[in-house]
């Protein structure tokens, strides 16, 4: 859990002192969904290895929980990095320390125990609910 915590304090620290590197690494992608250039090509296999490395970490996590915890942890990770001004108003994750406590957070909820996924993916214990 703590390297992956420091992997995403990283890559969050990383985009908040360079992001207009950042973005200009992801121009193509933002401006004309275009996904062929070289951050894009060179970040896939960092994807598929944090992919590999949750599905060994955590017991009776399948490929697609697996693929869904990446791009949600990541996703959580980027986007108020890329975004921060859309979260001004919570005052929240405007220092180093509660943003490597952020990134832990994350890293927690992704080595969380595999669930059975339920009806429409919702996870849960895999028995239909109350109705």
């Amino acid at each position: 859990q703590a390297v992956l915590a420091e992997l995403f304090t990283y890559y969050l620290e990383g985009a908040l002192r360079y992001p207009r590197i950042c973005k200009a690494h992801l121009h193509e992608a933002f401006v004309a969904d275009d996904y062929d250039g070289a951050f894009p090509r060179l970040f896939a296999p960092a994807l598929l290895r944090l992919r590999e490395e949750l599905r060994s970490l955590v017991p009776g996590l399948d490929q697609r929980q697996s693929e869904r915890r990446v791009v949600a942890s990541l996703s959580a990770v980027f986007f108020p990095a890329f975004f921060g001004g859309l979260y001004q108003g919570l005052g929240t994750l405007t220092n180093a320390g509660e943003r490597r406590e952020y990134a832990a957070e994350i890293a927690r909820r992704s080595l969380e125990p595999a669930l059975l996924e339920g009806r429409n993916g919702i996870k849960g214990s895999g028995r239909p609910g109350p109705k």
